[in-house]
Order: C-alpha cells, then sequence, then structure tokens
C-alpha cells in the first residue's frame, strides 16, 4: 500500500491509502502550458493600459475624454484612453470603435495598433490581435511591448515557438517583468525546454513567494518530465498560499493518475467536481477513474450527469464507452462510440477509441 505523500492541510480529510494501477487511457495527465495560460487574467493589465495608470475618477476621465473627442475628432490618443476605459467598463465592442478610429487617424502610431491588438485578444481572435503587434512592430521594433503583446497572443495561437522567440526580442530590449518571465518560462515549457523553463519558474518565485500560479506550473512541468515527488511539493506550496480551487484539485489528480495511484487520483478529482459540478471535464475523467477501479455504478452515475449537462459534447459520450468496455458491455460502448462520432466524425481520438474497443464487438448482439 502507498500513501499519498502531499499534505492538504485543514482544507480535506486524509485521501485514501491506495495501490498502484495502470491508467490505460488517461487523457492529458498532467496540466499543459495551455491550460495555465488559461487560467491567467485576461485584461493585459501589466502592459499599461492607460485606464489602470487614471484609476483616481475613471467616470471624469470618461466625461471629460468624450468632451475632448467631441470639440476635436481627430485626437487619437483620446480615442485609445477612452477605447481602454471601454475595456474595462466591459464594453469591448465601443472599444473596439475607438481603437479602429485612432488606428484611422494616425495609421503608423504604434500605440494605436497595440490598443486595437489587445481588443481583438480580449475578443479571442489571436490571429486580428497578431496583425495589429505585427504591424505595431513594423512601425517600431523597439517597443518592446509590441514583441511580448505578440508573443501571448501567439501563445494562445498554440505557437509556442514564434512566443518564446518574441519574448526574447523582447528581453534583448529591456529585462523581462516578473509576468512576461513567468509566461515566458510557459513556453519554454510548450517548446520541450523543461530544464530552463523551471529554472524560470524557480527565478519568478524569487520575490513572488505568494504568487501560487507560479507553484502550480512549476510542480505540473515537474510532473512532466517524471518529477513527482517535487511536482507535489510545488503543489503543497500553491495550496498553503491559496484555497485550493479545482484547477489544483485537478492538478494533484493527474499527478496521482502518473503514479498509478487510482483511489488518491478519484479522491482529487471527487474535490474537484465538488467545487465545479457543472465542468463536465471534470466528470468524465471522473467515471473514467471509477471505472478503472471497477466501480461502475458509480462511473455511469458520473456519465449520466455529464451527458445530460452538455448532451452535444462527444467526449462526454466517448469516455462513457471506454468506461463500458472496461465493463465488458461493448454492445453500449459501440453505441455510445457511435454516439459520439456523429457529434464529432472527424475526432481523431474518438475514432482511434473505436479501433480499441472494436476486438470486443463479436459479443454484440446482432
Amino acid at each position: 500500500m502507498v500513501t499519498l505523500l502531499v499534505s492538504v492541510s485543514a482544507y480535506s480529510s486524509t485521501p485514501k491509502q491506495t495501490t498502484r494501477k495502470s491508467f490505460t487511457g488517461w487523457d492529458a495527465p498532467y496540466l499543459s502550458p495551455k491550460t495555465e495560460l488559461n487560467s491567467l487574467s485576461e485584461t493585459l493589465r501589466a502592459y499599461g493600459a492607460l485606464a489602470d495608470i487614471m484609476r483616481i475618477n475613471i467616470a471624469r476621465m470618461r466625461a471629460q475624454l468624450r468632451e475632448k473627442l467631441a470639440e476635436d475628432p481627430s485626437d487619437s490618443l483620446a480615442c485609445i484612453m477612452l477605447g481602454d476605459i471601454l475595456i474595462e467598463d466591459g464594453v469591448l465592442q465601443m472599444a473596439l470603435v475607438m481603437f479602429d478610429s485612432a488606428v484611422s487617424l494616425a495609421p503608423t502610431y504604434p500605440a494605436g495598433r497595440l490598443a486595437l491588438g489587445r481588443a481583438y485578444y480580449k475578443l479571442k481572435d489571436f490571429p486580428a490581435a497578431i496583425a495589429q503587434f505585427d504591424t505595431s512592430i513594423i512601425f517600431d521594433s523597439t517597443n518592446a511591448t509590441g514583441w511580448s503583446l505578440r508573443a501571448i497572443a501567439h501563445s494562445m495561437n498554440d505557437n509556442w515557438p514564434a512566443a518564446r522567440r518574441d519574448f526574447e526580442e523582447a528581453n534583448e530590449i529591456r529585462i523581462l517583468s516578473r509576468e512576461e518571465r513567468y509566461r515566458y518560462a510557459l513556453c519554454l515549457w510548450a517548446t520541450g525546454d523543461l530544464d530552463s523553463a523551471i529554472g524560470e519558474f524557480e527565478n519568478s518565485i524569487q520575490g513572488r513567494a505568494s504568487d501560487y500560479r507560479i507553484y502550480v506550473s512549476w510542480g505540473m512541468a515537474e510532473a512532466s518530465r517524471g518529477n513527482l515527488n517535487e511536482a507535489r511539493r510545488g503543489l503543497s506550496h500553491a495550496m498553503d498560499i491559496r484555497r485550493p480551487d479545482e484547477s489544483l484539485f485537478e492538478a494533484l489528480a493527474d499527478i496521482n493518475a502518473l503514479d498509478g495511484l487510482a483511489d488518491s487520483t478519484a479522491y482529487y478529482l471527487e474535490k474537484a467536481v465538488e467545487l465545479a459540478p457543472y465542468l463536465t471535464r471534470l466528470r468524465n475523467r471522473l467515471g473514467l477513474v471509477y471505472a478503472f477501479l471497477e466501480e461502475f455504478e458509480r462511473a455511469d452515475e458520473m456519465f449520466e450527469i455529464s451527458t445530460s449537462l452538455e448532451s452535444e459534447n462527444a467526449n462526454g459520450y466517448a469516455s462513457w464507452a471506454r468506461s463500458k468496455a472496461l465493463q465488458g458491455d461493448f454492445t453500449t460502448a459501440a453505441k455510445l462510440i457511435d454516439k459520439a462520432l456523429r457529434l464529432a466524425p472527424l475526432d481523431e481520438t474518438i475514432l482511434r477509441l473505436r479501433k480499441e474497443i472494436l476486438p470486443g464487438l463479436p459479443l454484440m448482439e446482432k
């Protein structure tokens, strides 16, 4: 019997002891750099939105800027500043209009391009954001902010090598900020340079001991190269800093899955589901672990809830099919796979799963 190594302090009861078990088909057994980026703030406040600098009286500033534009509609800087305030207010489409106006008034002014790129980024239109940052860099290649913003947009668009190069260009102009260096470390991780990534995470922790994100990323990067004890240590630090959320519990589940500890994996996924009951990804993962533990009734319950919450999500039916195949019910597994493929006919993972459970098909009823 192997006991879970990481303490969760006062946050929960101690997980059960567990035996090692193979996790065939375990999907993405550690957090990815992209997951970490998605968990970050999307406001890009670290990159100098003017509204953040002028927070003494935003309502007054908004009124003054509108008066200024009424007097002089050609003031591109006023358009940018008002657009930044609109972003803070959550009025993205109006912000986009203001930034478009700024670019039209001063097409070679890099600040307008940066502002427009930030707005597209907020709208999750990463190619459009990159196009604006490209133009900004053409007009002013010495502006490190342009390189950093483009790096972030590239990373969100899954172009990790380009993101890494852009951060390195920014660092040649001026030393990366701690936030930029953290994101750069994620890029190093994504491009396979784990040693450098972990070094950057460790450097980022200096002076930022209260930032739980760095400990999570550091821990999961260690997990991805097999250092599970270091991974547990990083997550334990993160849990000491802040009350755990579902992402921390899922990370702990992933570490235990990598270590083949089935009961402890289920335990932490249960904690994650308690905090995020409508997140079907967590329910699907927990259902699979229950199936590996041969707790098939609990697995079915998880998948029934998951597919009722998201009836058009192919992954739920595919995961349920794997669970049924483990149970030996190939008839139901095939039906669930067919349903998943009707929803996502070109999904390579589901197609591979169908081939995997085909040996059981002779047991099906005609």
